[in-house]
C-alpha cells in the first residue's frame, strides 16, 4: 500500500471529446498520517485566497470519502498553486480523483478517474488572466438572466453578441471585453485554418490549439 504520492497535475481543456493536456500545472504531495485528520497545506504563486478547511472542495471530498470508510488514519496534503483560481483548467476536479485515488487504493479499492485519457500529442499554448475568477455560480446567473423573456433578444443585454459564439462565450466577451480583444489579436495573429482559438472551460483563458 502507498502511504505517501507526489506528482504534477497539469491543466486540461476539453475539445471534441478528447482531455488535453496544457504546459500549466500544480504539483500535489499526499501523505498518510497517524493523526485521524485533514491537514490541507496551500503554498505558490497562487495559493493566497484558497481556504484550507471545510470550505474547500478537495477537503470535503475527502470528509464524505471517510464517512463511508473507517477513518483510521488522516491525510496531510501539500498543494503548490502554479494554476490560477477560476482559470478553467479543470486542475481542482483533476486534483480532487487522485486524492480520492490514493484513498481508495489504502483500503486496496479500485477507482476509475474520470481524466485518464488525457492527450499528450497536441500543441496547445494558454493564456491566462489570473485577476478573473469566473465561477460557474456567476455563469449559471447571468445565463438565468439572458433566458427570461424580457431578455429573449440577448443582442440587446449583452456588450457583445455573435452569433458565431455560444451563449457562454457571448457573456464571457462581454462582461470581459479585453478578453475578447486578446482573443481578436490571437484570430488576425494565427490566421491558420488549422490552428484553434477559444476559451477554456469556465472562460478565464483562452487557448491556442495546432
Amino acid at each position: 500500500m502507498n502511504t505517501a504520492l507526489k506528482t504534477k497535475i497539469f491543466g486540461i481543456i476539453e475539445k471534441e471529446g478528447e482531455y488535453i493536456a496544457s504546459p500549466l500545472f500544480d504539483e500535489i504531495e499526499i501523505c498518510r498520517t497517524e493523526k485521524k485528520k485533514i491537514q490541507i497545506i496551500l503554498q505558490g504563486k497562487y495559493a493566497k485566497g484558497i481556504p484550507n478547511n471545510a470550505e474547500n472542495p478537495l477537503f470535503q471530498a475527502i470528509n464524505t470519502f471517510f464517512t463511508t470508510h473507517h477513518k483510521s488514519f488522516g491525510v496531510k496534503i501539500t498543494i503548490t498553486k502554479n494554476i490560477p483560481r477560476g482559470s478553467g483548467l479543470q486542475e481542482e476536479e483533476q486534483m480532487i480523483e487522485h486524492v480520492l485515488q490514493f484513498l481508495h487504493a489504502q483500503f486496496s479499492e479500485p477507482f476509475i478517474a474520470k481524466y485518464n485519457t488525457i492527450v499528450f500529442s497536441k500543441n496547445i499554448e494558454i493564456i491566462v488572466f489570473p485577476h478573473y475568477n469566473i465561477t460557474k455560480k456567476w455563469e449559471d446567473e447571468i445565463s438565468k438572466f439572458l433566458s427570461l423573456p424580457e431578455n429573449t433578444i440577448k443582442k440587446e443585454n449583452l456588450f457583445h453578441f455573435s452569433s458565431s459564439f455560444s451563449l457562454h462565450e457571448n457573456i464571457i466577451f462581454s462582461y470581459y471585453p479585453d478578453i475578447y480583444t486578446k482573443y481578436i489579436q490571437l484570430t488576425a495573429q494565427y490566421t491558420d485554418k488549422h490552428i484553434q482559438i477559444g476559451l477554456v472551460q469556465k472562460g478565464a483563458s483562452l487557448y491556442i490549439l495546432s
